[in-house]
């Protein structure tokens, strides 16, 4: 049993709160002594050999903290300490004081810029080096993207407005410059609360977790269609048929709230299974959740037995402590063999504090679908965690899968992230508590993740093209 990732890259804001209410040295001293506790990889990763290497950073920044007064600064002592451990899994952040929703009370800024400036602007292309600047618009809004050199990023400025919230001139959103097609969004509500969220842009295209795609209103030549970029970029769960052959299947992220989607589009389309020869499974930017949300479509791509290494969970007091409240909290949405497997752990840790918890491994066997005949799964370096376990399983059990993209983002090592909140100035620390089996065997993917069987460059947009050329060969 692999085990479920509970946690997994954890979307935690860097930014401090506003009230400052602990030392730097407490905050540090906390730290430290939480991820010596409970960091399924501390182990492995402080060793006879890095010990006297550790020891002296641990004593610099504890040296440093002492008089460390600038909040920030001392964060950064804290993510020294962090970066030790060479594990993405293992992520600290702050984090907004905020309202019951998440949002926070934060007024929109108001500019000088006129909806006739930013049209006179844009009628200049000379006038717009950035990638992201132009018109865009969303339902309601219409806005003009520009970059503000004072906040090194763009400024979304309301040209027009259904809502009468909201004015000419006002920041609707702001928007750091994208990086291999990721930035994050500072959004101003429709009610003028502020939300922090994750953006994907492609030329002519931004998608908002949890807000909906913009679109730039005269794209230039060349860009990736609205049609491509929703295939891509759009709802986290897709089930669409790209003809009477292929099945386009997307699954943006393995966030437990997708699992009883993807089992319905499963049992609702039984029938139509197994007369699809074609798949495209799109796991491009899944930055994981639980394993159990894909397992609907194992069965599909099995061809030959898979044998798993297993998962070994450190059972500190904290880590079983929070495993068995995370059991409680979703019951209702986990498997049923989960449960049991989660249920055996928490006694364990209960009977055995501050051991390994060793899970053996197995071999899995499934009865063979002759359809689909292929399967191509998409892939980028946004693919993490869970969403990486589902291409090692597929690699591993699977004759007819091919993954085409890039290597993922490598954080398969160290899973089922705990979170821990430090009690002062927001902070919060992302933990892993269980350890894959097969680093005993050499088998490593933290850091340079799981490579591709046919490599897509960065200049290409439309994935779905490069497949359907890869099938006709």
């Amino acid at each position: 049993m692999r085990g479920p990732h509970l946690i997994s890259c954890l979307a935690l804001s860097l930014v401090v709160r506003a009230q400052d209410t602990c030392s730097c040295t407490r905050n540090l001293d906390l730290f430290i002594s939480k991820v010596e506790r409970n960091y399924a990889g501390y182990q492995d990763k402080v060793t006879e050999t890095t010990r006297p290497h550790y020891a002296a950073l641990v004593d610099s920044v504890k040296r440093m903290a002492v008089n460390e007064q600038d909040k920030s600064r001392c964060f950064e002592l804290l993510d020294t300490y962090r970066a030790f451990f060479r594990d993405k899994h293992l992520q600290l952040a702050g984090a907004h004081a905020s309202n019951d929703d998440g949002s926070v009370s934060t007024p929109p800024r108001t500019t000088t810029w006129t909806a006739a400036a930013l049209e006179g602007r844009f009628g200049n292309r000379n006038e717009m080096p950035r990638p992201l600047e132009g018109a865009w618009s969303l339902d309601a809004y219409r806005v003009g993207i520009v970059y503000n050199d004072s906040l090194r990023a763009y400024d979304a400025i309301i040209m027009a407005s259904e809502n009468p919230n909201w004015k000419e001139g006002m920041v609707k959103f702001t928007v750091t410059e994208p990086v291999n097609g990721a930035c994050l969004v500072r959004y101003w509500r429709g009610d003028l609360h502020l939300i922090e969220v994750q953006g994907t842009w492609a030329t002519g295209h931004l998608a908002m977790t949890g807000v909906g795609t913009w679109h730039m209103t005269e794209p230039p030549a060349g860009t990736m269609d609205a049609s491509a970029f929703e295939l891509a970029f759009g709802s986290e769960v897709q089930w669409k048929m790209l003809d009477d052959t292929t099945l386009y299947i997307k699954l943006g992220s393995c966030d437990l709230s997708n699992k009883a989607v993807l089992d319905s589009l499963v049992n609702a389309n039984k029938t139509a299974l197994d007369r699809i020869p074609n798949w495209i499974v799109d796991f491009r930017g899944n930055g994981g959740g639980s394993t159990d949300v894909f397992q609907a479509l194992v069965p599909y791509l099995y061809t030959k037995p898979y044998k798993e290494h297993g998962v070994s969970h450190w059972m500190s007091p904290e880590n079983t402590t929070l495993l068995k409240a995370w059991l409680e909290e979703n019951m209702k949405v986990v498997d049923a063999r989960t449960a049991r497997y989660i249920t055996k752990w928490v006694r364990y840790g209960e009977k055995h504090p501050n051991t390994w918890h060793k899970g053996s491994g197995g071999t899995t066997r499934l009865r063979k679908h002759d359809m689909p005949r292929r399967v191509a799964i998409l892939a980028d370096r946004g693919t993490a965690s869970s969403g990486e376990s589902f291409l090692e399983l597929a690699r591993g059990m699977s004759d007819k899968s091919v993954i085409f993209g890039e290597n993922t983002g490598g954080f398969m090592d160290y899973g089922d992230l705990q979170p821990h909140d430090l009690g002062c100035d927001g902070l919060v620390a992302a933990i892993p508590t269980s350890r894959m089996n097969r680093l005993d065997h050499g088998l490593r993917y933290d850091l340079e993740g799981i490579a591709p069987d046919v490599r897509v460059g960065h200049d290409v947009t439309d994935w779905i093209a490069v497949v359907r050329r890869y099938w006709e060969q």
